[in-house]
């Protein structure tokens, strides 16, 4: 999968404005793991509720190391206890699969080759060792829509929220 075919995967009768929330592992899934997880995740959206509805959701690992979920609730606001279930779900992947899920502050990189992962405290390290740069790409896990999904989930950090945290140069 390319930086950029990815896309395709993602569900087009979903609206833009689709809840997502994306969870790195701080590790790449073996093909054994990858393949179980979409299982689970299938089943889990399959029974994913909300005010006692089942919720238009979606799942899939992206990248061997990302958990995508998507909820359309444009027609239909997610409850509480539906958002809460879902987190309730990845602490459980964590805890089967032995890493890390909801570790915020693993941040994704890609070189366009391999991607890696950095410890947000190792960043400034990072890019003083020359293993960053400003057209590194990066994972932003803070989208919370599609449409920021497709648009602004992989960008080189000079145009992302980091290059305002860190010395570029």
């Amino acid at each position: 999968m390319t930086m950029t075919d990815w896309k395709k995967v993602i569900p087009s009768e979903f609206s833009n404005y689709s809840r997502v929330w994306v969870y790195q592992g701080n590790r790449a899934f073996t093909a054994d793991e990858k393949l179980k997880v979409g299982k689970v995740i299938a089943q889990y959206v399959d029974s994913w509720m909300s005010h006692g509805r089942p919720v238009k959701g979606w799942g899939t690992v992206l990248f061997d190391q990302f958990i995508v979920l998507l909820a359309d609730d444009t027609s239909d606001k997610l409850c509480g206890s539906a958002i809460d279930s879902s987190i309730r779900f990845m602490k459980e992947l964590e805890s089967k699969l032995g890493l890390e899920l909801l570790n915020r502050m693993n941040l994704g990189f890609s070189d366009g080759q391999k991607l890696f992962t950095v410890p947000m405290q190792e960043l400034e390290t990072a890019l003083e060792a020359g293993e960053i740069q400003q057209e590194t790409l990066f994972f932003n896990n803070t989208v919370s829509s599609k449409k920021e999904l497709l648009e602004n989930w992989i960008q080189p950090i000079k145009e992302s929220f980091l290059a305002n945290r860190i010395s570029l140069n």
